[in-house]
């Protein structure tokens, strides 16, 4: 029998006459069942079968237990919004800032719930837990271009160990943020034949993150782009009208934010008469960015960032997959 009492001002298990408190009195029970020693050791030989009936609870109950020492401070008014790893990290963000809002939490969710949230109490709505804080370096004259991207931001040098950063105050209300990326294996066919994937993140556990294989080029630069596409598509599905991009992808940033208005102009050739080998890839990425406002972050890859690992993740993690029908 399985008993959950109150004492101590916390939840112990009585069980089978053996009370034990988690965290370390679970594993350290769990342990005992095929171990002569103790008293409750051999209390518990005697139960033993009904004891290894109970084993696979117990590991859960261990297993979702928060680790001992980790906390998560999160900075809701600050020089930058977000969640960190630890204190020197949060204090630097609000330490000498005026009106300074942040708490320290024991999960990820009640920290970012602190982040989104307003005085009140609210949720703010338009901001996703996997956002990254941007400044726009410079706006682009939507007059002068058929394609409505802002300038990119770089985030940092990689050696910050902040979990996530959290969405720039200057952002409209509805601005939606998603994490892309590509991989690519054997990546121009040289040791064999190479597989492409993307990898789309909007947060922890989200129905729309996608891991799917590349279809055509097998190429680290298409996956890229079309890890974009498929974002942007999704932003259009869910009826936005703002959104920012999130990519390690040097080549992806340059290309629409520097590049394409040239290729363009030059009929899709570079500066040297060559034929851009991407053009078709860039068409499909003009006409999923048509009607909306893409503002592209570049954040450095395997640096740490959240939303960047985790859609590093869901690309490498489709590698494997066959190659989609057509």
């Amino acid at each position: 029998m399985v008993v959950f009492s109150k004492k101590h001002s916390r939840f112990s298990f009585n069980i089978f006459g053996c009370l034990v408190s988690p965290p370390t009195s679970i594993a350290s029970f769990v342990d005992i069942f095929s171990v002569e020693g103790t008293p409750k050791r051999r209390y518990a030989q005697t139960h033993k079968k009904k004891c290894m009936l109970l084993r696979p609870l117990l590991l859960g109950l261990c297993a979702a237990m928060p680790k001992k020492g980790q906390f998560y401070y999160a900075v809701r008014n600050g020089r930058n919004r977000g969640v960190f790893l630890s204190w020197p990290e949060c204090e630097s963000q609000v330490k000498g800032y005026p009106r300074p809002s942040f708490k320290k939490f024991s999960t990820e969710e009640e920290a970012w719930a602190f982040v989104n949230s307003d005085p009140l109490g609210e949720v703010t709505l338009g901001h996703s837990v996997c956002g990254a804080s941007s400044h726009i370096v410079g706006r682009v004259d939507c007059r002068k271009r058929k394609h409505d991207f802002d300038q990119p931001q770089d985030l940092g040098s990689g050696k910050s160990r902040k979990l996530s950063i959290a969405a720039d105050v200057n952002d409209p209300d509805d601005m939606l943020h998603v994490y892309t990326d590509g991989a690519c294996s054997n990546n121009g066919g040289h040791t064999g034949s190479p597989r492409a994937a993307i990898g789309v993140y909007w947060g922890p556990n989200h129905p729309m993150n996608i891991s799917e294989r590349l279809a055509g080029r097998q190429t680290n630069n298409c996956a890229e782009i079309h890890a974009a596409v498929r974002a942007l598509q999704q932003v259009k599905s869910l009826g936005g009208r703002h959104v920012t991009i999130y990519t390690d992808s040097s080549f992806l940033i340059n290309s629409v934010t520097k590049w394409m208005d040239g290729w363009i102009k030059r009929g899709w050739k570079l500066s040297d008469g060559q034929a851009v080998k991407n053009k078709e890839d860039f068409l499909e990425l003009l006409k999923a960015a048509e009607g909306l406002r893409v503002k592209w972050v570049h954040v450095r890859g395997h640096s740490g960032i959240l939303g960047n690992e985790e859609a590093d993740r869901l690309a490498v993690a489709a590698l494997s997959l066959p190659l989609p029908p057509g």
